[in-house]
């Protein structure tokens, strides 16, 4: 793959994670806590893209068979 391709491909990842991560958090709220969903930039953004780096890091760096 090259570089522009592994680009767009981290950046669509990076999208599709915080879009799920947004969503569990909106029904976890809505129907298991039954509180109002609220943003927040550390609790919404921060940690899901902290854990994403982790996650990609270890998909695209790690040992290949």
């Amino acid at each position: 793959m090259d570089n522009k391709k592994k680009i767009l491909a981290i950046v669509e990842y990076i999208i599709g994670f915080i879009l799920v991560w947004n969503l569990l958090d909106f029904l976890y709220s809505t129907f298991i806590v039954k509180t109002a969903y609220h943003f927040s930039l550390s609790q919404d953004m921060l940690i899901p893209l902290g854990m994403m780096v982790i996650i990609l890091s270890v998909q695209m760096f790690g040992k290949k068979k």
